[in-house]
């Protein structure tokens, strides 16, 4: 079962401020629009601004073409996606408020040594 790991994003700043967003496996879609996967309610946020994928080696990060940027830990990232890592920041577009990507550490794969 190739299943990805548990991970979420911590809310820093603003109404929210403390609440958490579940991620899951598959592709993610943040944005203003309704139809958003998580709905980032802010004018600086495109309708579909950014896209969070997860699988068996963890959870990437991309632009989707946004007007005013996606950003972790400070700087602009493309459509190429990048590796979250645990504390990474990630901002839309300017807003005041940001999350904080968190991994589980217990769903880390430990290699076992070879047998004989």
């Amino acid at each position: 079962m190739n299943l990805a790991p548990q991970a979420m994003l911590l809310v820093r700043g603003g109404p929210e401020e403390g609440s958490t967003v579940q991620l899951r496996e598959g592709m993610m879609i943040m944005g203003r629009s309704a139809v958003s996967d998580m709905v980032v309610d802010s004018p600086g946020v495109s309708r579909q601004h950014a896209a969070i994928r997860g699988d068996r080696d963890g959870y990437w990060l991309m632009d989707l073409g946004s007007r005013n940027g996606t950003f972790v830990n400070g700087n602009q990232i493309g459509q190429e996606p990048v590796r979250l890592s645990n504390w990474d920041r990630v901002e839309l577009g300017g807003m005041e408020t940001h999350w904080v990507f968190m991994e589980s550490q217990d769903t880390v794969e430990v290699q076992r040594p070879p047998i004989g």
